[in-house]
């Protein structure tokens, strides 16, 4: 059998035809509407992707009608990962179609208006109707992107960044100049090591195949990919600067003192050693020997006097046991003895 070579366009078109003929009669007629607006997405289209929504609910409403797969077939023959229909469905659920309507038409800074990334994102977590529409003010009022929407359902649900435990991570500060020398150490070597599965996973994949990426999702992720990287160059091209001017002041005062550099601190500066004011030397636990001594009422000009310990004798097995069988006796009447009012 002669071995047949396919590209990834040719794999992703098998998958969605194989979905489609998996489906049964039900779920074929939903799936050929939900095609069909499907086919019509241009862009940040969202009433088009909440009509879409609304289909998926009904589907997973009555599992017994369209199969408990019926998610699984619809992504794949749409060419979408399960998650999209998902997204689809949580934003269906979550505003009515006027409701829908009225977002899209608002507009924000600069023009700016919200993307399906933006609603997928504040219906992701379970908020209140009242979270919901606070959120959707503040993103139509201030044009936050959808990272800062991501940080603000995470601060109403009461977590932090990526902690699934719902605690707040702290950082902690360095404690010297050669402590936050090493995290900078660190923190730069991590976006190195990254940087070369980066190539590989993003820009490899985009480049040899753009149309199996394009989608209005993708494009804001890119765009704040962007606007991001922009920032950590600016804080690189900062921070470069300042290292720049300690290492010259450093220099300075290394070469002006004589002292070689990279010689650690202790030996450069010679340790201050105490002497006794008698000037003799004493000896390691000395000191603690003389305290021991005349807290014991010993003089200390005779010297370390051995005194003789003292055995203590042990009581016999048969008085201990007596002795507990009385103790047990006493509590048992003491409880038993009525308690009478003050």
């Amino acid at each position: 059998m002669a071995k047949t070579d396919l590209t990834a366009t040719q794999i992703e078109n098998r998958k969605m035809g194989e979905a489609v003929a998996g489906m049964s009669g039900d779920l074929r007629s939903i799936y050929d509407v939900c095609y069909k607006l499907y086919s019509e997405l241009t862009g940040n289209d969202i009433v088009l992707r909440y009509e879409i929504g609304q289909h998926v609910a009904a589907v997973l409403e009555e599992p017994d009608k369209y199969g408990t797969d019926a998610a699984g077939l619809l992504a794949t023959s749409l060419g979408e990962p399960v998650s999209w229909i998902y997204s689809c469905r949580r934003v269906a659920g979550a505003w009515s179609l006027e409701e829908i309507g009225a977002i899209t038409g608002k507009e924000g800074p600069g023009g700016k208006r919200l993307t399906w990334s933006h609603l997928d994102a504040i219906v992701k977590e379970n908020l209140s109707r009242r979270d919901r529409q606070s959120l959707l003010s503040e993103c139509i009022k201030k044009g936050l992107s959808v990272r800062d929407v991501n940080g603000l359902v995470l601060d109403l649900i009461g977590k932090s960044g990526n902690n699934q435990a719902g605690r707040q991570t702290t950082y902690v500060a360095p404690r010297s100049p050669s402590s936050a020398l090493q995290q900078m150490h660190k923190a730069t070597m991590a976006i190195v090591d990254r940087q070369k599965t980066w190539g590989s996973s993003l820009f490899d994949k985009v480049e040899q195949q753009p149309g199996d990426y394009a989608s209005a999702d993708f494009l804001n992720e890119l765009a704040e990919a962007v606007e991001e990287q922009s920032v950590l160059e600016a804080m690189a091209a900062q921070n470069k600067r300042k290292l720049q001017v300690v290492l010259a002041t450093i220099r300075e005062v290394v070469e002006r003192g004589q002292v070689t550099a990279g010689t650690p601190a202790s030996k450069r500066i010679p340790a201050v050693k105490r002497t006794p004011v008698d000037g003799k030397k004493r000896k390691k636990g000395d000191g603690r020997d003389r305290r021991k001594q005349a807290r014991a009422g010993e003089d200390v000009a005779a010297g370390n006097r051995k005194t003789k310990k003292t055995k203590k004798t042990k009581r016999p097995f048969a008085e201990v046991v007596d002795a507990a069988k009385t103790i047990r006796t006493r509590k048992r009447k003491k409880a038993r003895e009525p308690v009478t009012a003050a």
